[in-house]
This record gives C-alpha cells, sequence and structure tokens, in this order.
C-alpha cells in the first residue's frame, strides 16, 4: 500500500553532541536535557498524522537507534541511520531510505521546531500536489522542513549549514535546476539561547512534555 513519508532527524541526547550553541550558554548537561524533552514534545505531536503519512527517524549515531526510539514511545515509527558527510547528503539519503521503503512524498524536519503540527504536515503534502519542493523557513534564515517526490542533490549545493543563506541559497539552486516550490508559514527553530525566550508561554499545555520543559527553562532561567 503506497504511503507518504515524514522523516524526523533525532540524535541521541548526548552533552556536547546536541545542541552545543546552546550549550555554550546554558551549560552542555542542560542543553541535553533539554534536547531529550523537545523529542518527547515532538513525540506527542505527531502521533497522530493525517491519513497516509508514516513517521520514520532519522537517527545518529547509527547505534543510537533503540535509546531514541524510546523517547517515541505511543508515535510507533520506524527508524533508519542517518548517512552523509553534511546534512544535505543525509536528507538525500533519508529521501532514499524512505522510498526504498514504498514512501511516495517525503518530507524532512529535524527536532528542534516545536510549533510544527500534523496540519502543518497536512499542507506540505497538498503543496506537493503542484509543486516539486516545500519548504517551511524559519526564522533563523534555515528552514525547519524540506519536502519533495524527486530528491535534487543540485538543491544543496554550496549551502553553508547553520547560516542565515541556507534558505536563500537553496531556494535559488532549486530554481535554477527548474524546481518549482511551495512554501509553509515561518516557524522557529530552537538553537540559541535567545530562541528559548518566551518558550514556556507557546508551549501546548496538553503535551505531556510541556510541563517538565517549563521546570528545565526556570531551573537556569
Amino acid at each position: 500500500m503506497a504511503f507518504d513519508a515524514v522523516v524526523v532527524f533525532a540524535k541521541e541526547p548526548l552533552p556536547g553532541k546536541v545542541k552545543t550553541r546552546l550549550g555554550k550558554v546554558i551549560g552542555h548537561d542542560r542543553a541535553a536535557r533539554l534536547y531529550g524533552l523537545f523529542l518527547r514534545y515532538l513525540s506527542a505531536r505527531l502521533r497522530k498524522l493525517p491519513g497516509g503519512l508514516r513517521l520514520f527517524i532519522a537517527v545518529d549515531p547509527p547505534g543510537s537507534r533503540r535509546k531514541i526510539l524510546r523517547y517515541f514511545r505511543g508515535a510507533r515509527p520506524r527508524a533508519f541511520a542517518q548517512r552523509g558527510r553534511d546534512l544535505g547528503n543525509r536528507m538525500l539519503n533519508a529521501t532514499r531510505d524512505a522510498q526504498k521503503r514504498g514512501a511516495r512524498k517525503v518530507l524532512i524536519t529535524g527536532s528542534d521546531c516545536l510549533e510544527l503540527s500534523p496540519s502543518h504536515l497536512r499542507k506540505a503534502l497538498a503543496v506537493l500536489e503542484k509543486k516539486d519542493l516545500v519548504l517551511g523557513p524559519s526564522r533563523d534564515g534555515g528552514y525547519f522542513l524540506v519536502g519533495w517526490k524527486k530528491p535534487l542533490r543540485a538543491c544543496f549545493k554550496g549551502v553553508a549549514w547553520s547560516t542565515p543563506s541556507v534558505f536563500r541559497r537553496t531556494l535559488r539552486n532549486a530554481g535554477k535546476a527548474g524546481f518549482t516550490a511551495g512554501f509553509l508559514p515561518v516557524l522557529s527553530d530552537l538553537d540559541e539561547a535567545r530562541d528559548l525566550r518566551g518558550l514556556g508561554r507557546r508551549l501546548d499545555a496538553a503535551n505531556p512534555a510541556a510541563r517538565a520543559i517549563r521546570l528545565e527553562l526556570k531551573s537556569w532561567d
């Protein structure tokens, strides 16, 4: 049976290995704890996906599959390892890995945009009915989601990852390659300490991980 896929990139929450820019300000142990809570929050957000959409987790490091899936209990995802030299290569490989398992449209997102909801995924799939590429721009100049039916390596040519030019360069590359693009609303990624300002107030109170995130934020605020 054909299906579409959303692939969440997730790392094992190890101090100094996740949220390193944030860790420089609040401490790497706290940043890792917070990241683990982000995974739990996102898992709850993605338990009720649009019909025909399956959840995959692309894990890093490769041997962390079992540990990372503990954060996604109840969401029942499938998992495979991230592969590639840089983020662009990993996203291309993740697309291919999902399509080898039968996916048609593939949406790829990280694990640090807590505003992401099933409605955003539904809209992204609708965009791909008319466009070759869908991007969810983030306020820092990158994007929290990329999706397509056919991966195009040229989209990521010359992209300087983790810089404010990521969205602009990817879109320009896509246009040069003849890809049409559509967009989701602008959302926020959580990479820097300033991104955490007011986060507690923006969380969905019904989410089981929301209270724990608020408590963690208060512990160093």
